[in-house]
């Protein structure tokens, strides 16, 4: 696969330009002119989607802003309404749907609930709002951000529900296990795969754990012994996993600095040979303290603030 087509596989995640995100972020957020650099070199590297959200800070703002300085970088842009929307009204939706391209400048991809849980009211004023949002030409899908293989099966069973965004890493393979990524594919609709780093876990030795994380200290060791095995770095071998694993989803990677972003491009240059890819394939499953970052300490606070 060409480098082009591989980076088109990646989708720029923006809670980090809105707000200190992630629990291996030790630069903070990028100021405005770095968020800019950064979102130009993402385009001229091929990547053509960006994950945003209303509770991400203010990265819809960041976001509209530098389509407003930079018209030529036509990125699409994915986000998401808030928690605390009234569900059971429609123009309440419809106006949420307003305000973030008011932000962004310019029509969603497509617009996702943000809370799962929302998946069991779709039919008393969700799924109207967002329907009217797309036949007024301010998105042009509709979805949802889960957290669990169950609620992926739910927004499979909603025809209008055509993005759906979810948790995958190493550790978290559930929607692979359980077929469910090859019914999503069957099925036309389109796969964003988020938390591939684990929030920035599979990149930290166990000796760099935040305070309260001790759980998670022999899982990666396991880690980034089966990564020693595989002849690679841990970013190397989270991002090729990801990619080797679910080859019809789009991936969403969050980075504060084109250096990072940089790095995370020249790993896709290079999949995963077989022979590595087995030596990963070994790891057992992450017990579910490990893969829900919402049962972690709040350390850093950006795990408290903002879920992805």
């Amino acid at each position: 696969m060409r480098a082009a087509d591989q980076a088109a596989r990646l989708v720029l995640g923006t809670a980090q330009l809105g707000m200190a995100y992630g629990i291996a972020n030790r630069t903070g957020r990028p100021g405005r002119d770095a968020a800019h650099i950064l979102l130009r070199f993402a385009w001229d590297q091929g990547i053509r989607v960006l994950d945003t959200a209303q509770a991400y800070g203010d990265a819809e703002a960041v976001i509209g802003a530098f389509f407003a300085a930079v018209p030529g970088c036509d990125f699409q842009v994915v986000s998401k309404l808030p928690r605390d929307i009234a569900s059971g009204d429609a123009d309440a939706v419809v106006d949420a749907v307003r305000a973030s391209v008011a932000r962004i400048g310019r029509p969603l991809a497509a617009m996702l609930l943000h809370d799962e849980a929302m998946l069991d009211i779709w039919d008393h004023g969700l799924g109207d709002g967002l329907s009217r949002a797309i036949d007024e030409g301010l998105c042009a899908a509709a979805g949802v951000s889960v957290y669990c293989p169950e609620r992926f099966a739910q927004a499979l069973d909603l025809p209008a529900i055509t993005v759906i965004q979810a948790p995958f890493n190493v550790f978290d393979r559930r929607l692979l296990d359980a077929g469910l990524l090859a019914r999503a594919a069957a099925s036309g609709r389109t796969v964003f795969l988020r938390s591939v780093f684990l929030q920035g876990l599979l990149t930290l030795v166990p000796d760099e754990l935040p305070i309260g994380m001790g759980f998670a200290a022999d899982a990666l060791r396991r880690w980034r012994a089966a990564c020693s095995e595989a002849g690679l770095a841990p970013d190397q071998a989270a991002l090729g996993c990801a990619l080797a694993y679910a080859p019809d989803a789009k991936i969403v990677i969050g980075c504060e600095t084109v250096e990072q972003l940089a790095r995370n491009l020249a790993v896709i240059a290079q999949p995963l040979e077989p022979r590595a890819l087995a030596a990963l394939d070994s790891l057992p499953p992450g017990e579910a303290q490990l893969i829900d970052p919402s049962q972690w300490p709040p350390h850093p606070p950006a795990v408290q603030e903002a879920r992805p």
